[in-house]
């Protein structure tokens, strides 16, 4: 006999609140609320929704949204619209009529009414009706306790058409079909504040560089339409024009072009795994389109084209940053001004390396660039919404996203700065200030002659003569007046050119009184740590020396674990000791000027300070190349400290991602020809990323990411190694990927010091 009784089977009970839990109190705003109901009527074929605000200075405003998509059947209302959570859009359908990837799949869009208004009248027809159905809600009636969500109905009514119901039966662009939402006791207050914020978001709800041509949302207030900013006409004043492309096979490809520089700059292309490091193999976003249009404020293209600062800044206040858009519509927050708007954290980088565009390391803002990354449902399905559909689900396919974007805007900011350096921005400088001198001189030969014409007048007689000096008088003003107005406008070029200049200037003032800081911060500490690594070390030996001649005792099985832990003390004191030792002695006065040094010497002390952080990371450090005697360079020893070390942590960092502790290599071979010391340092790491063979030198370039895929380090190390092995010391260095080892492989050539010539001893 059974110890258990069956009392009944009873299924889940859904609260009558339920719709307002998923409806007002699921979504943040008003705004948002519109843009699920727009698109529902995107889904539904429609090519234009019309928003209608009547009355707004009355007592009962109303608003109506009616689109001419393709309206609902009586079972299509009572089985789709009806049930929350439906599944007809799930699985990513495409629309009946277009074809279009439908864009809302969880059912709950148009509980989003709720946040708008208390009552709702619903009207909607297919083109085969010959009558209208029409639907009233009154969303307070969720809010009454102790009923379930099965006890609150709805009316329904079939509308017949005649004279009276005859306007019902016309929607969007006078189509005889389509859908109609007439909200009522609205729960904002729509003053024109509010109603240009819609009008602003509506604008960029459909991506303007996303090629949908027919769909259109209009506002009406009032009887007057608001016609939307048109985006494309600033787009002529962009510089350049990024067109990137991760397709599905993770084969990334991109194409800079400009119109104003006419060029066109190719990003080899590249597999994911090959193009960023250590991340998965293929990326788990999917594949993504995006494209960037870099629209600075530079007054003479703006004129040239004629805008205004104030129109570069209206269409930056409304356009600014990269936005996301999923089946061409829009997913917030991303591209906002302010706060998580920033997803790239554009601006963040950009105060990190504020200088222009011709300094290495420039980092483009994100009010310079009006950009637009596009995905799908059906082909990124991993980039989830979050439950309050503002934003998407923060995890490995959104971080693989933003790496990606990234990595293509380093493509942009490093080739762009390529071309401005290639523009000499120091001719630009001189042409400019030539510009200012023959106007401004042009100017003052203008009033000159003005002046001595208007002296003239008082000693003619003829009053046709006076006329005619008059009127040249008057030439002579206006020329005067053009000419006084190019001399303006030239300044102001000017005066751009120069505070580019000043900061980038500014900028490396910075950066170099940041790297002395740093050094004396460095020395302040090696002599505090060595002091206390002695301390450290003195008192483990005395501890073991205590436990030997028997002063304590341990419990019983603990013995190799207390010796353990004393080597492990002994052993890291002793490396930090070396470690201290080897950064204190770059301070020696003698390190700072220039010499004959012989790299074989340099490559051991450096190694041997490295050596146990080496042995600690399971990484064999191959030094068998390196021969006992080699011609010396002359040069600076602490350059050549510097760039070991560079290279030797670059190459920890780059073994890291490898699996398991075999074949985690460091390879340096030294050699001598008649005229040059060749040096060849490689390594079995994961090898530069494609693309980056030339960027990695660059200041504030760096391929290391985090777990979201934002860049993170200096990016400085290879651009001091860069400027230490050519400016200083008169030699050459080249990336080779993959090297003899399969990872990075670097080859530096320095000409030997009965070679070269000049250096003065510094």
């Amino acid at each position: 006999m059974s110890d258990r009784e069956l009392i009944g089977t009873y299924p889940f009970e859904i609260d009558v609140r339920v719709p307002i839990q998923l409806g007002r109190e699921s979504i943040s705003s008003s705004v948002i609320a519109f843009s699920e109901l727009v698109k529902n009527s995107y889904d539904a074929d429609a090519e234009k929704v019309l928003i209608k605000f009547v009355g707004t200075e009355s007592k009962s405003p109303i608003i109506i949204i009616e689109d001419n998509g393709n309206g609902m059947m009586q079972d299509a209302l009572l089985k789709n619209w009806l049930v929350i959570g439906t599944r007809n859009k799930h699985g990513g359908n495409a629309s009946q009529k277009k074809g279009r990837a439908i864009t809302g799949e969880k059912g709950l869009g148009r509980l989003g009414i709720d946040r708008l208004c208390k009552k709702l009248v619903l009207q909607t027809k297919t083109e085969q009706m010959d009558e209208l159905l029409e639907l009233h809600v009154e969303w307070g009636r969720y809010e009454e306790e102790n009923l379930s969500l099965s006890d609150i109905k709805h009316d329904v009514f079939r509308v017949k058409r005649s004279v009276k119901t005859e306007s019902q039966f016309v929607f969007c662009d006078a189509k005889p079909f389509g859908t109609r939402m007439i909200l009522h006791e609205l729960k904002d207050t729509w003053n024109q504040a509010l109603i240009d914020e819609l009008n602003k978001e509506l604008s960029l709800l459909v991506s303007p560089f996303g090629g949908v041509n027919d769909f259109k949302v209009q506002l009406e207030v009032e009887g007057n339409a608001s016609i939307l900013a048109d985006p494309l006409n600033m787009l002529k004043a962009a510089h350049w024009v990024l067109n990137a492309e991760l397709d599905e096979r993770g084969i990334a490809t991109a194409t800079l072009s400009s119109e104003l520089y006419n060029e066109s700059i190719d990003m080899p292309s590249a597999h994911w795994k090959d193009w960023i490091k250590g991340r998965a193999e293929v990326p788990r976003c999917g594949p993504i389109r995006f494209k960037m249009y870099y629209i600075p404020a530079i007054s003479e293209v703006l004129r040239s084209l004629d805008f205004r600062k104030k129109d570069w800044k209206a269409f930056m206040d409304r356009n600014q940053g990269v936005r996301i858009y999923r089946d061409q519509f829009r997913v917030k927050p991303y591209g906002d001004p302010t706060g998580k708007g920033d997803w790239l954290d554009l601006g963040i980088r950009s105060s990190a390396s504020p200088g222009g565009i011709v300094q290495g390391g420039w980092k483009v803002n994100a009010y310079q660039v009006a950009g637009a990354v596009f995905v799908s449902r059906s082909k990124n399905s991993a980039l989830e919404d979050q439950t309050n559909r503002e934003g998407l689900l923060e995890g490995p396919a959104f971080y693989d996203l933003q790496a990606a974007i990234l990595k293509f805007i380093q493509f942009f900011e490093s080739e762009a700065h390529k071309s401005a350096k290639r523009r000499k921005p120091e001719d630009q400088k001189v042409e400019l200030k030539a510009k200012v001198d023959d106007s401004t001189k042009r100017t003052k030969q203008f009033l000159d002659e003005a002046t001595k014409l208007k002296e003239s007048i008082e000693h003619v007689s003829s009053d046709d003569e006076r006329k005619r000096v008059a009127v040249d008088l008057g030439n002579k003003i206006s020329e005067a007046s053009k000419a006084l107005d190019e001399t303006v406008q030239h300044a102001n070029d000017y005066e751009e050119v120069l505070e580019q200049e000043y900061d980038a200037l500014d900028a490396e003032k910075n950066t170099l009184s940041n790297l002395a800081s740093l050094g004396i911060l460095t020395v302040a500490f090696s002599h505090e740590a060595l002091e206390h690594c002695n301390l450290a070390a003195t008192n483990a030996i005395r501890l073991r020396r205590n436990y030997e001649d028997g002063l304590f005792e341990l419990l019983s099985g603990s013995k190799e674990k207390f010796l353990s832990n004393i080597d492990i003390i002994q052993n890291s004191t002793a490396y930090v000791r070396n470690f201290s030792k080897f950064a204190l002695g770059n301070v020696r006065p003698d390190k700072r000027k220039r010499k004959d040094v012989h790299l074989n010497s340099v490559i051991r002390k450096v190694c041997s300070a490295l050596q146990q952080s080496l042995d600690e990371k399971n990484i064999t450090l191959d030094l068998a190349g390196v021969p006992d005697r080699i011609a010396p360079i002359r040069v600076f020893e602490i350059d050549w400290e510097s760039i070991l070390i560079n290279l030797i942590t670059n190459s920890i960092h780059a073994l890291k991602p490898r699996i398991g502790k075999e074949n985690r290599i460091i390879r340096i071979h030294l050699n001598e020809t008649d005229s040059q010391v060749n040096l060849h340092f490689s390594d079995s790491g994961c090898g530069i990323e494609v693309g980056s063979e030339e960027s990695i030198f660059e200041p504030n370039y760096s391929t290391r990411r985090d777990l979201k895929g934002k860049v993170v380090g200096t990016g400085m190390g290879l651009s001091i190694v860069k400027t230490f092995v050519e400016e200083h010391s008169d030699g050459q260095i080249k990336v080779v990927s993959p090297g003899c080892l399969s990872g990075a492989e670097f080859q530096l050539s320095i000409p030997r010091s009965d070679i070269r010539k000049g250096g003065k001893d510094e």
